[in-house]
């Protein structure tokens, strides 16, 4: 006896014999039995991008899920997203198809708040004869797991002065020519400019100082710059000589650029000695003295050629 199941559900029909017997004719009995898919009617479900994917928080990541199915019955196909390891589904989609032969494409759309690294199971159901939304447990199912690295943007670390010039890692912030025995003030400004976290600035250290007598950083200390915000970096130095100068600034800091960041600083010095002119005896005399290091073993006389200065500027 052969016989065609036309639905996927319960299915009977009775049997009667008819014979010339000495029991009962017709003879009869029920036949029961439930109807059951021999394959599984997606013949391919594919997703893209495809995993696993790396994300911004808070940009939204959008998913098309594309399935090849070939139902027996008309029904319904639900596609549904979750993460791993939980039964609670963070979306679900329901609609009816007819039972033929056919493509289908549904887009996924989702962010999350917090960052890591993240499994989800997209998950497509076919139920023969179903309504949404679809109840009970699915005729026909397949699943893909799908990977997300969500990540932050974090703050990086730019040395800025006030115009807008960048003072790249590596590069040396050329500041021109300033008077010999002064004080030398550069500004730099240092903006975060995400909304990830604080930009930490753990330590800013002068290191190989050439005809310097000391460099001074304004603030001190750990320096900590929320999103969105700036400060002002003041460094002070007085040169020594008449000769050029430089030092290093080594930046200790969170970001996600190189740490540490190392800028340089270098500069000429002049003589200024009020009206006294560059070509007269004295400017030239008191030049040979100041090249030979004479005020350097005599820091008296630095000290009154430095009065002497600011008196006459």
């Amino acid at each position: 006896m052969n016989f065609l199941v036309a639905e996927i559900d319960n299915f009977s029909f009775d049997v009667l014999f008819k014979h010339d017997g000495s029991n009962d004719s017709p003879y009869g009995f029920t036949v029961l039995g439930t109807g059951v898919l021999d394959h599984n009617p997606f013949r391919e479900l594919t997703i893209t991008p495809v995993s696993p994917v790396e994300l911004f928080i808070p940009e939204d990541l959008e998913v098309q899920v594309q399935m090849e199915i070939d139902p027996p019955a008309p029904g319904v196909v639900e596609v549904s997203l979750g993460r791993q390891g939980s039964r609670e589904l963070m979306g679900t989609t329901c609609f009816s198809i007819l039972g033929e032969h056919s493509f289908l494409d549904v887009d996924l759309i989702w962010t999350e708040t917090i960052p890591g690294e993240l499994d989800y199971e997209i998950n497509v159901a076919y139920q023969a004869q179903g309504a949404c939304p679809l109840e009970g447990q699915p005729d026909a199912f397949a699943s893909e797991s799908y990977h997300v690295n969500w990540k932050t943007h974090q703050p990086e670390l730019f040395v800025n002065r006030p115009e807008g010039v960048t003072i790249f890692d590596g590069a040396v912030d050329y500041i021109g020519a300033h008077d010999f025995f002064r004080y030398v003030e550069v500004t730099y400004v240092i903006d975060n400019q995400t909304n990830a976290g604080p930009l930490v600035i753990d330590s800013i250290q002068p290191e190989n100082l050439v005809n310097l007598r000391e460099v001074i950083i304004e603030p001190a200390g750990e320096i900590e710059i929320q999103p969105g915000e700036s400060q002002t970096i003041k460094i002070s130095f007085q040169v020594l000589t008449l000769e050029p100068y430089s030092f290093d600034l080594i930046w200790n800091h969170n970001g996600s650029n190189t740490t540490p960041y190392i800028t340089g600083i270098m500069g000429d010095s002049n003589l200024n000695l009020g009206d006294i002119p560059v070509d007269a005896w004295l400017y030239r005399f008191l030049e040979s003295l100041i090249r030979s290091g004479f005020f350097m073993k005599l820091p008296v006389l630095g000290l009154f050629l430095l009065r002497k200065k600011k008196h006459t500027g």
